[in-house]
């Protein structure tokens, strides 16, 4: 005998009991299909943290070549270091059939790995003799400082490209009164740091 809570049996009652319907209608004579995606290899790996939230529709921008880059150099500024990315890169290749979602990890790594160059980090030590940026532990003010406008201009970026979507529907005056006043806040804020 199987012991089944009183309030899962009701919850099931009450879904039972909803009528609702899915329309798949044709797209209408002289409109384009409602998506138009990018391809390529690289895009096709960052494709997952795009479908995360929902493709995008006919009149938004496909953030995937953004995405692609985007996580790929914060990822290599994060975890900067020659052995650990290039360790990364070469499980990612050994993964690659076995598990598709990984195949990511290829171009983080080998951004890891250009940054670690750039920091002068292989598996942890520090040679500052190969440095071409100076190491964050000793310029701290300077990788946080470099963090804050990275940041900023990812959200302008962000910005622009909600913009460009409110254009593309006809709402670019409606988008000046909401989002273009925090454009506004952010621009005056970078600008008051300089």
């Amino acid at each position: 005998m199987v012991h089944r809570p009183r309030h899962r049996g009701r919850a099931l009652s009450a879904l039972a009991r909803i009528d609702a319907k899915i329309l798949f209608r044709p797209i209408p004579p002289g409109h384009p299909p409602p998506i138009d995606l990018a391809e390529g290899l690289l895009l096709r790996l960052f494709r997952q943290f795009v479908q995360m939230f929902g493709m995008p529709g006919p009149g938004e921008v496909d953030p995937t070549p953004l995405v692609a880059v985007l996580v790929s150099i914060l990822f290599g500024f994060m975890f900067a270091d020659v052995g650990h990315g290039l360790a990364l890169s070469a499980a990612s290749l050994l993964l690659w059939r076995r598990y598709p979602q990984t195949r990511f990890l290829l171009t983080c790594g080998l951004s890891a790995a250009g940054f670690g160059l750039l920091f002068g980090e292989t598996f942890g030590l520090h040679s500052p003799a190969a440095t071409v940026l100076p190491c964050p532990l000793d310029a701290p003010l300077h990788t946080i400082l470099a963090s804050i406008v990275f940041g900023a201009l990812v959200l302008l970026l962000g910005l622009a490209l909600s913009a460009i979507e409110a254009a593309w529907r006809c709402g670019l005056w409606e988008w000046m009164w909401q989002d273009g006043a925090v454009l506004t806040l952010y621009t005056s804020g970078l600008v008051s740091l300089i």
